[in-house]
């Protein structure tokens, strides 16, 4: 009956633990437009589900890579919305002094095509000028939004950024519609604390 109860614990606890894990998702920012930005991934965009109607988008860039806006056409940072996503609001968490929602339609970043929605810098044209972020922004929509909503466009990319890379050069990085999901920071403990139940249990049948 014990065996069984602990089993059920182990069964209950990775459950919770599988649902924590889906309410974040990181994709990386790996597809670059020229080898003068840099090789490798030159930053992450993480979404996180806030509530069942909010998501939150992290875009960390490497260090030494800077968001700019080039031109050409390109949009600082561009993404990509389920059409059935009804009167989606965002709001730029920070910095809101150096980054606005742009309604533009179709924000371009190329060459990876159009996106549904963007996020404007309001610093100088150019390479010469940047900023580092992180960049944070909610998406809301009344009718609800999940991670799932944050779909790639025609070319199959879900999010670009225009940027000034490790290698000095200016142009876009994008990334593919493959993400990892997170380990849970609590996770080793669970499982270390799951391990020690079960020796725990062994060493009193041996006793007895």
């Amino acid at each position: 009956m014990r065996k069984f109860a602990l089993i059920v614990g182990i069964l209950a606890g990775l459950s919770l633990f599988a649902g924590r894990a889906e309410a974040s998702l990181v994709y990386s920012l790996d597809v670059i437009s020229s080898p003068t930005i840099g090789s490798g991934s030159q930053g992450t965009v993480t979404l996180d589900q806030i509530s069942a109607n909010q998501v939150n988008v992290t875009v960390e860039l490497e260090p030494g890579v800077l968001f700019v806006n080039t031109g050409g056409p390109h949009t600082p940072f561009v993404f990509n919305l389920a059409e059935t996503v009804l009167g989606a609001v965002v709001t730029v968490l920070d910095d809101p002094s150096l980054y606005y929602y742009s309604p533009e339609e179709s924000p371009a970043a190329t060459p990876y095509g159009t996106f549904t929605d963007g996020i404007a810098y309001t610093g100088p044209n150019g390479g010469g000028n940047g900023d580092a972020g992180p960049l944070v922004f909610s998406v809301t929509s009344a009718s609800g939004i999940t991670l799932a909503d944050f779909v790639g466009n025609a070319g199959g990319y879900y999010f670009a950024a225009d940027v000034l890379g490790t290698n000095g050069g200016t142009g876009s990085v994008a990334a593919l519609g493959v993400s990892t999901v997170p380990l849970p920071a609590a996770l080793p403990l669970f499982l270390t604390a799951v391990v020690g139940a079960a020796g725990y249990g062994v060493r009193r049948r041996k006793a007895a």
